[in-house]
């Protein structure tokens, strides 16, 4: 699954998320890039449900940066 299938996919999911998170958009497009960068980093082919990495992924950044 590569650049495409993310954006079609799960870019939104993953922008609710963190908008839900912090109530910003410009805090959750920051989140939905660094999500996407560190799940292709990790091998995105190598697992077998993307949405869970992806949410995972993106859960623990918003932790990780706070509100």
């Amino acid at each position: 699954m590569g650049a495409h299938n993310f954006t079609t996919l799960y870019q939104k999911l993953v922008f609710n998320l963190a908008y839900n998170f912090y109530g910003s958009v410009e805090d959750a497009e920051y989140i939905v890039w660094e999500t996407y960068k560190k799940w292709m980093a990790t091998s995105p082919i190598a697992s077998d449900n993307h949405k869970s990495s992806l949410i995972r992924i993106a859960a623990n950044l918003c932790m990780e940066r706070g509100k």
